[in-house]
């Protein structure tokens, strides 16, 4: 009888937290962390299969988050390579915005991008896959530093 007690208060109240919105503090030129530059191994069973470097910075116009990569794994007698990069950049000023990126994937001969950027406040992506490109439209985004 207690549980039913228990899940019937908890059914009654979870309107009320239901409601509640996320709060987001906000960030000051003074929070941004400075430049830096970080190289990661990728291992596989105690076996370097690859790398991943990562840097943050700031350009004239933009914070940049940098990432590329290399793997190669060999299973079953076959031996697998992909390269990954990937490019996000924000505005330079508060509320530091998305202003777009790129990520590109490629594997042997194969490889696909995804460019998105932001033209006149809206967002729209390019997509390659395969040597053909469409271009998508991006709901809007909260997406910032």
């Amino acid at each position: 009888m207690p549980m039913r007690l228990i899940l019937l208060v908890a059914l009654l109240l979870s309107p009320l937290f239901a409601e509640e919105s996320c709060l987001r503090l906000p960030l000051g030129a003074a929070d941004m962390p400075a430049p830096y530059v970080s190289w990661y191994g990728i291992y596989i069973n105690a076996q370097k299969v690859g790398y991943l470097r990562e840097e943050f910075g700031k350009t004239g116009e933009a914070y940049f988050l940098d990432v590329a990569g290399k793997l190669t794994i060999t299973s079953m007698g076959q031996s697998m390579a992909m390269d990954i990069a990937e490019r996000l950049e924000f505005d330079a000023t508060a509320p530091f915005a998305f202003r777009g990126g790129r990520s590109a994937m490629k594997q042997g001969e194969e490889g696909r991008s995804i460019e998105v950027e932001r033209r006149e406040g809206t967002l729209s992506a390019r997509v390659t896959d395969g040597g053909e490109a469409r271009t998508l439209p991006v709901p809007a985004l909260d997406y910032t530093l």
